[in-house]
């Protein structure tokens, strides 16, 4: 069972099935995702390792860019190049990982990206992972409420807005029709004990008020998560006009999230470290090659002028669009291997068999030009036959290589036994009856 975790300045939220616990943080150790005290941060999570077990994480943070714009007949790389335009557009300095979620708009297929800060995302996986404790995924609040919205339409209707009341602070979400619009931080003064109605209806006049500029339906429903059952009970008495709702901040952990930032995290720091691999092996070669040509006494001359081409190459290299051809090469080493690997078992085979079968046949069972690879080579003298196990790309190459085989004058039969797929490979075996008369006889003068 998979631990829902609710991370909040002060309290963290362990839901383990219907059993919620609360592991509390002193102040200033984790604020608004990030976290200031990371050695105190990871002995909490190691003092309650047991009761968090490959937890799903669901945190709020300030280091987040959220928008919401249209994106008719895009592939999916092309709305990563949209968003980190307008990322960029908002803050150029920082790195981001980014993700987004499309959904069926009004008029349009719309999406909502959403970048967290790098460092945010990176300093959670550290943590956990010092506390030996395996993360399944991250999310932030406002990606969970919208996958939670969008896989309950049938809760949800006409204008409504979702609001959660965290440590100092409140955010809003606003949907119409399901359709997410917008969402807001609002800082809270007062604190939860004191019941602050005026505060609270303050902030939800805020997005009333943007949400009529919009020219919308008004405001038919409000919920909210994580309120104090009393804040709820003033809240209905103050806005009679409101169908409040009232559910537990853990109930939007909903399944099949399609944001994950653990995964987005992964995929670029395996991105990273191939590209940085594949240059530092490139710029030693470099380095190597200018050695042997230019010699000793050029190389100072010439390492001014390798300074400027190795900052042209890592360009370059670092360029996603060049991981394509790097990866070609690597498959063509692998295909060079097993090509290696396939003569040498050749070799093998004639060493073991020269003495019973004749060189041209044993040669001839390699010879197709085939997908077949050889796995096992024997031979029966007794009767004359040779055991032979083998796999093939696909079955019509099987098909292929015992019709190639029967075109052997020297091959009396062939006892083909069927395959297995394994792997994305068809394993084979085939006995071969060969003619008595091309059994090796010792050459005499």
């Amino acid at each position: 069972m998979k631990t829902i975790l609710y991370i909040d300045n002060d309290l963290i939220t362990v839901k383990n099935g219907k059993k919620i616990e609360y592991i509390e943080l002193k102040d200033g150790i984790y604020i608004n995702g990030v976290i200031l005290d990371f050695d105190y941060f990871v002995s909490i999570l190691k003092i309650n390792r047991n009761i968090i077990k490959h937890p799903k994480i669901i945190f709020n943070t300030n280091k987040v860019v959220i928008k919401r714009f249209p994106i008719p007949y895009l592939k999916r790389n092309q709305v990563n190049e949209i968003f980190k335009s307008e990322i960029k557009d908002v803050d150029n300095n920082k790195e981001y990982l980014i993700d987004f979620i499309t959904f069926k708009g009004h008029k349009d297929t719309m999406a909502v990206g959403i970048g967290v800060e790098t460092e945010v995302i990176e300093n959670l996986v550290a943590a956990f992972a010092n506390a030996k404790i395996k993360i399944s995924s991250i999310n932030t609040l406002v990606d969970s409420t919208i996958n939670y919205v969008n896989n309950n339409k049938s809760i949800f209707s006409d204008t409504f807005v979702i609001n959660y009341l965290l440590t100092g602070a409140m955010v809003s979400v606003l949907f119409h029709g399901n359709e997410f619009i917008i969402s807001n931080q609002f800082r809270m003064f007062s604190t939860v004990d004191s019941d602050s109605i005026t505060e609270i209806g303050s902030k939800l006049a805020i997005v009333n008020q943007f949400n009529e500029t919009l020219k919308e339906k008004s405001i038919s429903n409000s919920y909210y998560f994580n309120f104090k059952k009393s804040i709820i009970i003033n809240l209905e008495t103050t806005f009679k006009n409101n169908n409040l709702r009232v559910k537990n901040l853990c109930d939007i952990s909903y399944k099949n999230n399609k944001i994950d930032f653990k995964k987005v995290y992964q995929a670029n720091r395996d991105k990273n470290n191939k590209l940085v691999k594949y240059s530092d092996a490139i710029l030693i070669s470099l380095l190597i090659i200018a050695i042997c040509l230019f010699g000793c006494a050029n190389f100072y001359n010439y390492y001014n002028g390798l300074v400027e081409e190795k900052n042209s190459l890592n360009s370059f290299v670092n360029d996603p669009e060049n991981v394509e051809k790097y990866e070609m090469i690597d498959k063509v080493n692998s295909d060079y291997k097993m090509y290696v690997n396939e003569n040498l078992l050749l070799e093998k085979n004639l060493e073991i068999l020269n003495d019973e079968i004749s060189v041209e046949l044993v040669k001839y069972f390699y010879s197709s030009g085939l997908d077949i690879n050889t796995k096992e080579f024997s031979y029966d003298d007794s009767i004359k036959s040779i055991w032979i196990e083998l796999s093939a790309g696909n079955e019509k190459v099987i098909d292929k290589y015992l019709v190639y085989l029967k075109q052997n004058e020297d091959i009396r039969s062939i006892d083909y036994t069927g395959f297995e797929e394994d792997d994305g490979r068809y394993n084979f075996g085939i006995t071969v009856i060969v003619k008595g008369d091309i059994i090796n006889v010792e050459e005499t003068e």
